[in-house]
């Protein structure tokens, strides 16, 4: 059963892309029925839920209930990688985008794919300074994109929104803002604060820039290898927190050119 509504949902998102960037916007992104804390319950300024946290666990059918992460604190922790993807997902189809095909999976590629990931790493950044990385993240990423996709022959999601790590959201747009500047076909720079990086099928993460964004948030092995690749499920320090995915967003904002390639 869990199984066949996991499917609806992702029915869903990709048949009214509208309606599922609604739901996940309006009521995912604000609830977590294991969090101890009060929580949005509508989309209304200052409605806060009095039904105690127990009482709303029970509201929940066990299907519901799996996308959230048991004791973490909303909003960063709430929801786990896969619903967050999700609604990223829904959120760029509902703007008209069209995205690469990307069939998830159960396997875990870990340490298997980790000698090509870190050999592409290397190949393509080692020779670039910090800010250099920094400037050019999204044409640099989408790159690192191609060679592992051609590698690996497996889809990788560019992905895109902001990092939580020691209590701060980095490289952090609220969805809302982006939106007035797609509306408006505004162009913005290369400092732009929004953080790039690759999603493999098994929901695991490849993050080929932060460490020349916040290089004091970055350990040194992390900076040798020019980039890390990562379960966020076993990150409790740092955490991602996907917005938009494919590559129509950030073209659109002027992140990516057009015939950009290195």
């Amino acid at each position: 059963m869990q199984d066949v509504l996991g499917r609806v949902l992702t029915i869903l998102i990709m048949g009214a892309p509208l309606a599922a960037a609604m739901l996940f916007r309006g009521f995912l992104a604000h609830f977590n029925p294991y969090s101890a804390n009060r929580f949005l319950l509508s989309g209304k300024e200052g409605f806060v839920s009095t039904i105690p946290t127990l009482a709303m666990q029970r509201m929940l059918p066990t299907w519901l209930c799996r996308f959230f992460i048991r004791g973490r604190r909303i909003p960063y922790g709430a929801l786990n990688y896969e619903t967050k993807l999700l609604a990223a997902r829904a959120l760029s189809l509902g703007w008209g985008t069209k995205l690469p095909r990307f069939d998830t999976s159960p396997v875990k590629l870990g340490q298997a794919a980790r000698p090509v990931i870190n050999k592409h790493l290397a190949g393509t950044l080692g020779h670039l300074d910090r800010k250099t990385v920094m400037t050019h993240r999204f044409g640099l990423t989408l790159l690192i994109h191609d060679l592992l996709t051609h590698e690996l022959q497996i889809p990788l999601l560019l992905t895109a929104g902001f990092v939580y790590q020691q209590g701060e959201r980095l490289n952090y747009t609220p969805v809302e803002q982006v939106e007035k500047l797609l509306h408006s076909r505004s162009v913005v720079g290369p400092d732009f604060p929004l953080h790039i990086w690759l999603t493999l099928p098994g929901h695991e993460i490849v993050d080929a820039t932060f460490w020349a964004a916040f290089p004091a948030l970055t350990g040194s092995e992390e900076r040798a290898r020019r980039g890390v690749m990562l379960d966020p499920a076993d990150w409790a320090a740092r955490s991602y927190h996907p917005q938009w995915v494919g590559e129509a967003i950030v073209r659109r904002l002027g992140l990516l050119k057009e015939n950009e390639g290195w």
